[in-house]
């Protein structure tokens, strides 16, 4: 693909590092993200543009996640072209509870795929999900990601990471930062009101982080409204309690406060654990995780 060759139809959205464009070329319509490269600036957009290619590649076999076409430089700019979405999570807001559930379990599948592969996304939000053409979610930005898996593990020391590694089901990987878990970082980033308590805190954290984004996320969904989160005092831990404005069920107030939850053991431990909730069962959804894996479900919005 030549840069030359692209045609710039309209602008999709600004971000920290740059802009999102939609473009034409050969026919096809395709998302730029035009990230901006000045020497003041250079490492920190070097490695969101890094960190964009690396799970790209990564995710190139998942639906979850758009197949980039092109990756260029160009005087100034660094430039990822990929698929492009017909709509933004960003402009849609509240959904029934069945719509809400549906996009919130391909979220959740494209979450641990995502982990399965040891990266932590750290930005999820709305504006960080799309709609694709075929009417099934779509997860994009990925400059803030980290790879917490790049180092050899000694598996003698982490005997239970190496157990249900081996085991290759839904308990891995590990979420949490613990003795057992080899796995964690303690950069700070990401948008404050997705940002978990660990994050915030500066503190040390794993996998899990995503889980929280995750729960405020399906907390707008479904509700409409951002969880009403508060600080525990002198915990330095925040908690999650029920809004006035909404009915909540009590298998919805069960789950908002497990995803919400802190400390161990009243959090959800693995991924399992999470799918296994009642939130998921019927009458709240009409498909099963197997189908909804494969997207042989036909999902609640048509494109456009």
């Amino acid at each position: 693909m030549q840069p030359a060759a692209l045609r710039v139809v309209k602008f999709l959205g600004q971000g920290g590092f740059g802009a999102v464009l939609q473009v034409k070329v050969h026919g096809k319509t395709l998302a730029l993200k035009r990230l901006v490269n000045t020497n003041k600036r250079s490492r920190r957009i070097w490695d969101a543009f890094a960190a964009e290619v690396m799970v790209h590649q990564l995710m190139a076999d998942h639906p979850a996640f758009p197949n980039v076409h092109a990756v260029f430089k160009g005087p100034g700019f660094l430039y990822v072209a990929m698929d492009c979405g017909v709509a933004s999570f960003a402009t849609i807001g509240r959904m029934s509870l069945r719509n809400a559930l549906f996009y919130s379990g391909q979220l959740v599948l494209a979450l641990h795929a995502l982990h399965k592969r040891g990266v932590v996304h750290l930005d999820i939000k709305p504006e960080n999900l799309l709609v694709g053409a075929d009417g099934n979610l779509l997860v994009i930005d990925f400059g803030l990601a980290r790879k917490l898996d790049s180092q050899p593990v000694d598996p003698s020391k982490f005997p239970t990471w190496n157990s249900v590694r081996l085991a290759r089901t839904d308990r891995f990987p590990l979420l949490w930062v613990g003795p057992q878990n080899p796995h964690k970082d303690d950069v700070v980033c990401g948008t404050l009101q997705y940002m978990c308590p660990q994050i915030h805190f500066g503190l040390a954290y794993s996998f899990g982080a995503d889980l929280w984004a995750l729960g405020v996320v399906m907390h707008e969904w479904i509700t409409g409204e951002m969880p009403d989160i508060y600080e525990v005092e002198g915990r330095n831990i925040h908690a999650w309690r029920a809004s006035p404005k909404y009915w909540y069920s009590p298998v919805d107030r069960s789950f908002f406060a497990q995803i919400f939850c802190v400390d161990d053991p009243g959090r959800f431990a693995h991924y399992q654990e999470l799918k296994a909730h009642r939130i998921w069962q019927p009458p709240n959804r009409s498909w099963d995780w197997n189908s909804l894996e494969k997207r042989q479900h036909c999902p609640p919005f048509s494109p456009g």
